[in-house]
């Protein structure tokens, strides 16, 4: 066997011949990468990567007869290798492996196998990464190839990666005049989609949303080209946690999705046990119908999404991937909701009565969910309006949300008995301007609520509610010097009433419904016997104005001096 240095190492080879066979090997050591890829570059030989490193230790093979090759078996060891393609943006560092295989001539065809073996490095692609972690990573397949009609056949495909994946597949592929499959079928077994999202995905997806997910249970999945792709999906328990400090979650999720592309797709169905959104929207059970195409998915049949006490009905969902940005065309209502549950979720003073409406249709895009159109909801005894709503950085630590609301007809004795404020009777209107929340706190707004001008019903105003409107206001009782003589009466009429706020930096503007001789009417009185209520308070600060209204939604009214 003849030896030669070359690149850096040494290649050694052999050749034996007589009439009937010949049999040639090369055996090399530690042959450089970059070194052979400058030799290769001299003689004209362009590689189809660049930044070649480490050394490799070849094993040749090869058999034949006269009329040519008959078999050829090779062994390549590469210790500390990497490339790049930067065009493709393929990476590869500090690659140990062993790639081996064999192939057979004859016959008009080309048939064999392979094993390549990945014991450590690391290799990143536009799509996944990909690190052995101390776990081994083979890949096997047997091959036949067909020089005349230009086709590979691959069979018994199968890649392996301990505790993470164990993939089959095979299929045929047109080699001329590009790369086409004919069929092509790939499965998995069931996997763990947390340490499979983690030691593949998480690394080539920047966004915050996937850093912050969280994934367990089981996952299989199957892709079929025939040649347009069709991929199902099974999940069995699976348990997903994104958000800031892990605000939504999902439990329990199990499904089979199906999705092609070029035709209509098998339904697919997807449920849930439970789950939260933002950390405080409790979701129950709840189980999906769709349809899944190359475009987005649609909702076959009405579902019902419980949420608290009461639920979301779903009777048209649409989600479309166009030109602008997802679409997504919507129908639903909200049926009746606690308000007791969904303050004492939101962390507000306990709320009494129940929460419904009507939501028109929602679009979400780089981050930002939008309603478009104008979203209805009745709550005590009356309607809200709310339009231009806006979410931007759900899932993000300071969610912000924008809105303005309009409120028509509050019962306002349902009203104040639920914030424990003190009876008060007739109707309330008001509108919200520009509310502005950041991490679900109020930072901005322009707020003005009062009597409708043509509200006819009964106005009355309990001794406790007086007391608690000019606390807010920081007001005094006009006719102070016969106040003592005014406790005697349970209720005052009163003709209107109302207040506003202009909230900015942490800081509340407040009025009233008309200028007073010192300051602003909070409550304008009427009937007998009739009070008025004046507010001298101009400017106080949101967080004061705040405890004060949970010490009134707790009974720890306060007492005017």
């Amino acid at each position: 066997m003849q030896q030669i240095s070359i690149a850096g190492g040494t290649v050694a080879a052999s050749l034996v011949w007589d009439e009937a066979a010949w049999r040639g090997e090369l055996r090399g050591r530690q042959v450089s990468l970059p070194r052979l890829q400058q030799v290769l570059a001299h003689t004209g030989v362009q590689l189809p990567v660049s930044g070649l490193q480490g050394d490799v230790a070849p094993r040749v093979q090869v058999e034949g007869n006269p009329q040519g090759v008959t078999t050829a078996d090779w062994e390549l060891d590469f210790r500390g290798s990497g490339f790049s393609d930067e065009v493709v943006g393929l990476f590869a560092e500090m690659l140990d492996g062993t790639w081996k295989g064999r192939l057979q001539l004859g016959a008009g065809e080309v048939q064999g196998s392979q094993q390549l073996k990945l014991t450590r490095g690391a290799l990143l692609t536009p799509w996944f990464y990909l690190d052995p972690e101390g776990k081994s990573v083979t890949l096997n397949s047997r091959f036949r190839y067909d020089p005349g009609a230009g086709r590979l056949a691959i069979e018994g495909l199968r890649y392996q990666h301990a505790n993470h994946l164990d993939l089959s597949a095979s299929g045929l592929l047109q080699l001329t005049p590009g790369i086409n499959p004919i069929e092509f079928q790939l499965s998995t077994r069931p996997a763990d989609p947390g340490v499979l999202f983690d030691a593949y995905l998480a690394p080539v997806l920047g966004d915050d949303l996937f850093q912050q997910l969280e994934l367990k249970g089981q996952v299989s999945a199957g892709l079929k080209l025939d040649p347009e792709p069709a991929l199902e999906i099974r999940l069995q328990d699976v348990a997903l946690t994104t958000g800031a400090g892990g605000s939504h979650t999902l439990q329990g999720v199990a499904g089979e999705l199906f999705w092609a592309a070029g035709r209509m797709a098998a339904p697919s169905t997807l449920s849930w046990q439970a789950g939260r959104l933002f950390s405080w929207l409790e979701l129950g059970p709840a189980r999906l119908s769709l349809r899944l195409n190359e475009h987005g998915m649609e909702l076959l049949q009405p579902a019902r999404l419980p949420l608290l006490d009461g639920a979301l009905q779903v009777d048209e969902l649409m989600l479309e991937q166009g030109e602008g940005g997802p679409r997504v065309a919507f129908q639903g209502h909200l049926e009746p909701i606690s308000m007791t549950l969904l303050s004492q979720a939101l962390g507000w003073p306990s709320l009494s009565g129940q929460l419904s409406g009507m939501i028109p249709g929602v679009s979400y895009k780089d981050g930002v969910l939008s309603v478009n159109g104008i979203i209805l909801i009745r709550l005590f005894g009356g309607t809200l309006l709310i339009r231009n709503l806006r979410l931007e950085e759900i899932t993000g630590p300071l969610p912000v949300l924008m809105a303005d609301v309009q409120m028509k007809g509050l019962d306002l004795e349902a009203l104040t008995r639920t914030f424990s404020f003190g009876k008060i009777t007739g109707k309330l209107d008001g509108e919200v301007d520009g509310l502005r929340l950041e991490g679900w706190r109020p930072v901005a707004f322009d707020a003005r609520f009062g009597t409708p001008a043509d509200d006819d019903s009964r106005h009355r105003i309990s001794q406790k509610a007086v007391d608690n409107i000019s606390n807010l206001g920081g007001s005094g009782i006009s006719g102070a010097l016969s106040r003592s003589f005014l406790r005697m009466f349970e209720e005052f009429g009163y003709d209107r009433l109302g207040i506003s706020c202009r909230l900015r930096n942490g800081i509340c503007e407040m009025d009233g419904i008309e200028p007073a001789t010192r300051g602003y009417y909070l409550v304008k009185g009427g009937g007998i016997p009739r009070i008025d209520i004046v507010g001298f308070n101009r400017s106080t600060d949101w967080e004061l104005l705040v405890t004060k209204l949970r010490q009134i939604a707790q009974g720890s009214g306060p007492v005017i001096e």
